[in-house]
Formats: structure tokens, C-alpha cells, sequence
């Protein structure tokens, strides 16, 4: 790519054709971020004037004739190619970069080359090269970094925030009275980062601006995003913090003061509060009151000579039948949708996992309860699951219960599944 020689723009430009910018190293490291919808950028603008006015006045600024926003600027630290900054909920762009490789149209384009048939207007600022103080100005990579992170703020599209809030009750985080829960309602999110040296930029409504330490301007991440009193970290840098990753204050104490043990975490908020015991303190061998007929067997060659029946199972080289099986693996290793997988296995009497080798000794009366994922999330993969093995009806032989935020310390919750299983036929 190079710039167009004088006799090359005349015959490339008629009366009527478009101009377009054209932005990366060819133009001195032009970049420019487009906003498409006026609110995005009006909000973006204040936030930006609160932290450094000075670099609002400098910027160029066009407005779109869709009624968005182009704001230019060159940084000769550098500039990547297009960027997405911000997304609505359903996925649209909201706010997104034009850098090496991209263009945007332009003032002095006529109406005709936009669907709106309106103008690109100038608002700021001034494109033309040797303006003076009012051309597009060069920014330090920190101004440039303001300007993007703050565009980050406004993304909407957090899937990640939204598969951690529909499992909230994963790490002592729910609603009951485990460390974790209690700490998620008395403690404050200064307590949880600002003491690791974040701090607050501005609020926006209910939700708040922060900035990682480390970091003189622009903004990190943003707590209590629609009410969830979560934290949503958008900065790369803000490591132990994950990007795209959502907290709640306890997680984020356990990452922060604890290397993300979950267990300590619990332990030391269970000291400060003075709590009994919990499951996240697991008592010695000495102190658990195991039931009188458990025995303990040595491994011994004689262990091996002892003669039983080979097991029957109802899951072949997977699940014997009558014992107590345990699924374990990592968090977010698709656990949920492995045990779902069985159970709609063995209730339709077809391979697990869609593989022979896993096949079904005879089609069995199933309860899914779930504790973790809510009544929608179930329904989406039961219906997927079942869709794989060409089955359109849930079979009678399948039961679901499904509760969030269960807590089976309590009598009360164990007592509400003794009798969804008595309720649909199975023997307590």
C-alpha cells in the first residue's frame, strides 16, 4: 500500500465518489475508533473528559451519517489492525477500531455513498495535514490505551460473565451460610482490590469503574455490571485477575490473598468471622464420624486372591451398578454435561457419549438433580443431547430436579430431594 500520486487522485475521484481515510503505517499510524450509535459515544467522551480534558480537545471528530461517531488520531508507539471494543448484548458491534489494513469514509463523501443519504460532518478538530494545533493529533501509547480501555468499558456481550452467574454457587458463593457466602454480603469490593491498590475511576449508574495498580489513567474493569455485584475484569494486565473473567468477592479474595484456593480462602474468612466448621475444612480421619460397619482393608497379596462376582454394569466399562460413582475433573471440563449424558443414556438405553464401547445393559428409570445449573441451562443441553441420538420426546423413564444454589449441610434441602425422589416412584 502507498500513497496516490497527484495525477492517480485525479483519476480515481469524480464528482462522485467517496473518501475514504485510509488508516495504519501508510498514514503515519492513523487510527480511528467508530462508534455507531451516539449514546456510546457521548458516554465514552465523559468518561474521558473526567480522567484527561485536555486530550479531548485534541481529538478529530466526524460525525457518521447512521448518527455515530469517528474519532482520529495517528500513535507512533504503534497500532494494531481492527479491534471489536464493544459489543451490545446480542452480539452487535457498538464500538470498534479501524487500524493497519482499515479505512473509514469520510468528510467530502457525498450523501449518495451511505444507505442514510446524509453527509460525514466534521465536529472537531480539522483532517487536512499542516492545520496546526487542530490536525490530527499523535498520542502517546498511555493516551491511546485511555481511549480504547475506556471503549471496553462499555461492552455488553460478556459470556463469560454470564456462565459464571448462572453457576454463582460454585466456589462457597451462593446464597447460604458458607465462608464464601457470608463474605460476598459483608464485604465491600474496596475491601476485595482496593487494598491490592485498585481504584475507582467513576460510576456509571449502579455499576463501577476501576483501575488496575500499575496503571495512571483509563479503566481496568467494572463491578456490580446490570446488579451482579460481580467483577468483570477487561484489562490484560491485570494478572492474578484473568481477562474476560467475571468474580465474586470471595473468588476474587481467594485469587488475590490466597493463589485461588478456594479451601484456605474459606478457612481464613471462617477464623475472621468466627464460623463453625464447614465442608471447606475438611475434619481428620480421627474426627469424622464414619458409620460403625465401615472397615479398612490393607493391600496385600491376599487382597488380590479374594474371589467375587465380576460387577454388573449398567454403563459397560463405565458404571457398575449398585455403587456410588464419582465424576471429577476440572472446573469447566463439561462435568454437568458428561453425568446429563449418562443419565439420558441410561434412561433410553443408548451408548454414552455416542460410543458402543459405552453401551447401556438395559433402559433405566433416571433422576437428573442438579444443583448448579438452572432450569434453562439444563433444558438447552437435555434437549441437545437428546436431538444427537434422534430422539424427540424426553422418555417417562427420565426425571429431572432441578434447584440453584442448593446446600446439602441443611436438613431442609435434603429432605426437598428425599421427596423429589419419592414423588416420582423411586424407593427413599
Amino acid at each position: 500500500m502507498r500513497i496516490p500520486t497527484p495525477p492517480e487522485l485525479g483519476r480515481l475521484f469524480t464528482s462522485r465518489s467517496g473518501i475514504a481515510a485510509i488508516c495504519g503505517r501508510v498514514s503515519g499510524n492513523l487510527e480511528v475508533i467508530d462508534f455507531e450509535k451516539a449514546a456510546s459515544f457521548e458516554n465514552w467522551l465523559g468518561l474521558i473528559e473526567t480522567q484527561d480534558q485536555a486530550l479531548t480537545r485534541t481529538l478529530v471528530i466526524v460525525s457518521t451519517p447512521s448518527g455515530g461517531h469517528h474519532v482520529y488520531y495517528r500513535c507512533n508507539d504503534g497500532i494494531e489492525g481492527n479491534q471489536k471494543l464493544a459489543m451490545s448484548d446480542a452480539g452487535k458491534v457498538l464500538i470498534e477500531t479501524r487500524g493497519e489494513k482499515g479505512y473509514v469514509l469520510t468528510v467530502g463523501s457525498p450523501p449518495a455513498c451511505h444507505p442514510a443519504m446524509k453527509p460525514y460532518t466534521l465536529l472537531q478538530g480539522d483532517l487536512i495535514p499542516g492545520s496546526g494545533e487542530h490536525c490530527i493529533p499523535n498520542l502517546t501509547a498511555a493516551q491511546r490505551a485511555l481511549l480504547l480501555d475506556t471503549a471496553r468499558a462499555f461492552n455488553q456481550d460478556r459470556r463469560k460473565w454470564r456462565e459464571y452467574c448462572q453457576n454463582d454457587d460454585r466456589h462457597y458463593g451462593g446464597n447460604g451460610n458458607r465462608p464464601g457466602d457470608l463474605f460476598n454480603r459483608r464485604a465491600t469490593w474496596d475491601e476485595v482490590i482496593g487494598r491490592h491498590g485498585w481504584m475507582v475511576v467513576r460510576s456509571m449508574g449502579d455499576e463501577t469503574l476501576w483501575r488496575r495498580p500499575g496503571k495512571d489513567c483509563g479503566s481496568s474493569a467494572t463491578t456490580n455490571y446490570k446488579g451482579s455485584d460481580r467483577l468483570y475484569v477487561f484489562s490484560t494486565n491485570a494478572t492474578p485477575l484473568e481477562y474476560e473473567t467475571s468474580y465474586s468477592k470471595f473468588e476474587a479474595y481467594a485469587v488475590l490473598e490466597h493463589g485461588g484456593d478456594f479451601g484456605a480462602a474459606a478457612k481464613a474468612i471462617a477464623n475472621t468471622y468466627n464460623l463453625p466448621k464447614t465442608k471447606s475444612e475438611p475434619e481428620s480421619a480421627l474426627e469424622s464420624n464414619l458409620p460403625a460397619d465401615t472397615t479398612y482393608i490393607e493391600f496385600a497379596p491376599e487382597f488380590l486372591s479374594i474371589e467375587e462376582p465380576p460387577p454388573e454394569y449398567i454403563v459397560c466399562d463405565l458404571l457398575p451398578a449398585g455403587v456410588i460413582a464419582l465424576l471429577h475433573g476440572e472446573p469447566r471440563a463439561r462435568k454437568s454435561w458428561a453425568a446429563l449424558d449418562i443419565a439420558i443414556a441410561l434412561a433410553t438405553g443408548t451408548p454414552a457419549f455416542g460410543l458402543e464401547r459405552f453401551s447401556v445393559s438395559r433402559p433405566l428409570r433416571v433422576l437428573y438433580s442438579s444443583q448448579e445449573d438452572g432450569r434453562a441451562v439444563v433444558q438447552l443441553r437435555a434437549k441437545a443431547l437428546l436431538k444427537g441420538r434422534n430422539i424427540d420426546q424426553v422418555p417417562k423413564t427420565l426425571a429431572f430436579s432441578v434447584h440453584k444454589n442448593i446446600d446439602f449441610d441443611l436438613a431442609e434441602w435434603r429432605e426437598r430431594l428425599l421427596l423429589d425422589i419419592v414423588s416420582i416412584g423411586f424407593r427413599a
